[in-house]
């Protein structure tokens, strides 16, 4: 069965690169670098903060507006309103800007200048209800919609500066809650869309420029907008995959008109918000003094002004930069239009040796070859550089490396007069781990896609895309040979490298058609098909005894150690297959009473023979009252819609393979009662 879905799949990839026609040229720009003045060291203010007290309103009924945004500009700093609306601040720079941003309302900037006291009017964003916004396979008019659908204009994203786009999307869209899994730079978020839908936690689907990407390599800078499908009414479209919410990406395009060329530069810091409260050095005495008595022991000690006191939080926390550095490049005419960009992205850990490098470049395309028929292209490549520990290790809460840190005495410094480690009474040093963590991990991604768009007749518009991607992982970690205690140290050095490779490509057609009847009649009609294909394998080596330590000698090859222990090689991998069918129905009647009829057929080869398929429908119905007769007297009211909608969405098995029944009969751990018998066998 699984072969039946690979030959629907169409294509090899191999003939989609050699058939295809990708005919671009890269362009070459020198990446400026700048550098700003100093940052203030160590956490030192040049001046007192200013304590800024104020309010925010609504500008036309002067209501308080809870919850609105305070951010200082260029900063990541800010607060947010009470449910009075108002707010308190601190701000170390008597002339910042702050940014009053919340949702449905125009965002403000306001210079204190001095000022302590703000009161702050927003106005509504009344003009938003007649954007076109993106949906699933198409666009629709913002008033339209019948399904919830939250959008994120490009402009609101940079307001704050952010190094990625899951960050940025944080409190900008309501039912949208997003968190960072442990902080460590680069590091993962979590991204739930009204909360956990499905058992498994998936992630929500993420479609960049139409087709199946991630956010974690996007530049903010480069999006356009966000619309983000919440209920089931709207995710249907999506299927299988469409279950737990799903984001809709679009970057930038190039714009009609001369060449526009923009260079922006961020620089920051970040330091603990807070750290843990420990006992200051006479209280930890004082403590070990009372337990020592309490065993009858002698006492830890009588003289405490004896004793240096050392933070070790302090020792091995510090205050880490950012660097962000992007350039943009667009234009065109009424044939062809470009936007290019290129961005590079250093961010430190506040926890030493560990560090985060983005570097990467877009090239988007759109042509006009006639009247009838569009085409473009979209593609990227990003270098993502992470040093230091893996995020998991940061998720183990018996064994994180900011554990140890807490459990040290206050009295003992991490290194002695001579630069050695301390010698700690239980036999353990944390700093050590830090000073030989030696892991590097880098990460090339390559992707991009080409459309076609022709147009045969009026109101109908067929769209022909196909994507191709891979990425490659390369990890290499180094640990050398030490001795410490008993309880740190290693008995060889060692050399390990992982190196794993994913490749996929996606296929889509699909018709839109719009059309209007009998004056007051509104049609949309959309069908489609996809399929796509995702392989994906690695392979892990370890060895160890080297006779030198240099870097230039860290490869398996120079191991001297030739046992079969020490012959350390894994390596696993899968592949996916999947197609759909899909089509969606919009109707509306004098723009005011609203239907849409959505519905997707899946083909997985993540489930067995016999569950491959499912079917997602969903409807939608509206009706905007704002627009009838009897509210034109009604000024409260600028605009009002009532809507309700119902759905069907899936998830895809979360791990491929799952439907074979694994068993092992020479684990005596598993054992079972069969056929009435007293004496359990393994099964």
């Amino acid at each position: 069965m699984k072969k039946n879905i690979l030959r629907l799949t169409m294509l090899d990839i191999r003939e989609i690169f050699i058939k295809g026609l990708f005919c671009n040229f890269f362009l070459i720009i020198p990446f400026l670098m700048a550098f700003s003045a100093p940052l203030p060291v160590n956490g030192e203010n040049t001046q007192d903060a200013s304590k800024i007290n104020g309010s925010v309103l609504d500008a036309d009924s002067k209501v308080p507006l809870p919850g609105v945004n305070v951010i200082i500009k260029e900063t990541k700093i800010g607060t947010i309103t009470d449910l009075d609306g108002k707010f308190v601040l601190e701000v170390e720079a008597p002339n910042a800007t702050l940014i009053f941003s919340f949702m449905g309302y125009q965002s403000v900037e306001i210079a204190l200048e001095g000022k302590t006291e703000l009161e702050v009017l927003l106005k509504e964003e009344t003009k938003s209800i007649d954007e076109v916004v993106v949906i699933g396979y198409g666009t629709q008019k913002k008033s339209d919609l019948t399904g919830s659908v939250a959008s994120v204009a490009g402009e609101k994203i940079v307001e704050m500066p952010t190094l990625s786009v899951d960050q940025a999307l944080q409190g900008r869209a309501s039912g949208v809650s997003i968190t960072s899994n442990t902080g460590m730079p680069g590091g993962d978020v979590q991204i739930q869309i009204r909360g956990i839908s499905s058992v498994n936690g998936s992630e929500p689907l993420v479609i960049v420029d139409g087709v199946r990407s991630s956010l974690s390599n996007l530049n903010p800078l480069d999006v356009e907008s966000i619309e983000i499908l919440k209920d089931a009414s709207s995710a249907a479209i999506y299927g299988a995959t469409g279950g737990n919410g799903v984001i809709l990406v679009t970057t930038k395009k190039g714009k009609i008109g001369k060449i526009q060329t923009n260079f922006n530069i961020y620089k920051g810091w970040q330091r603990p918000w807070k750290e843990m409260e420990m006992l200051n050095l006479q209280e930890y005495i004082e403590q070990r003094n009372y337990d020592n008595a309490v065993k009858e022991r002698p006492p830890f000690s009588t003289q405490p002004d004896t004793f240096e006191y050392y933070n070790w939080q302090d020792e091995m926390l510090r205050k880490a930069l950012m660097d962000q550095y992007d350039l943009s490049i667009q234009g065109g005419n009424d044939y062809s239009t470009y936007f290019f960009s290129a961005n590079y992205t250093r961010q430190n850990g506040i926890l030493k040796n560990s560090d985060y490098e983005r570097f990467g470049f877009r090239i988007n395309s759109d042509h006009n070859v006639s009247k009838y028929i569009k085409i473009g292209e979209n593609a990227q490549f990003t270098k993502v550089k992470r040093v230091g520990y893996d995020e998991w290790y940061f998720q183990n809460e018996y064994n994180s490396p900011l554990i140890p840190i807490l459990r040290m005495d206050p009295y003992i410094p991490p290194y002695n007069e001579n630069g050695e480690w301390s010698k700690v009474p239980s036999g353990y040093n944390p700093i050590i781990e830090q000073d030989v963590l030696n892991r590097t991990k880098q990460e090339y991604v390559v992707g991009g896609n080409a459309y076609i768009d022709i147009s045969p007749l009026k109101g109908l518009t067929i769209t022909s895309r196909i994507n191709a991607n891979t990425n490659f992982n390369i990890t290499d970690e180094f640990i050398p040979l030490y001795e410490y205690s008993p309880l740190q140290g290693t008995q060889w050095n060692t050399v390990s490298k992982e190196m794993a490779q994913q490749y996929g490509w996606q296929l889509q057609t699909f018709g839109n058609y719009q059309t209007t009847f009998l004056k007051s009649f509104n049609l949309g009609l959309m069908a489609g098909f996809e399929s796509e294909y995702t392989k994906y394998g690695n392979i892990q080596g370890e060895r160890r005894s080297f006779l030198t330590e240099v870097e230039e000698n860290r490869y398996l090859s120079s191991s001297t150690d030739d046992t079969l222990a020490a012959q350390i090689v894994e390596g696993t991998g899968w592949e996916d297959a999947g197609y759909s069918y899909f089509g969606r129905i919009n109707a509306d009647y004098n723009g005011k009473y609203l239907v849409t009829f959505n519905i997707r057929k899946d083909y997985s080869s993540r489930f067995g023979p016999n569950y491959r398929s499912g079917v997602f429908p969903s409807f939608s119905v509206g009706w905007k009252f704002s627009e009838e007769s009897f509210m034109d007297q009604l000024y409260l009211i600028n605009f009002g819609k009532i809507r309700f909608g119902y759905g069907q969405t899936g998830a895809n098995a979360p791990e491929r393979y799952r439907y074979f029944a694994v068993v092992d009969p020479t684990n005596d751990t598993y054992r079972y009662i069969f056929d009435n018998s007293i004496n359990p066998r393994s099964g």
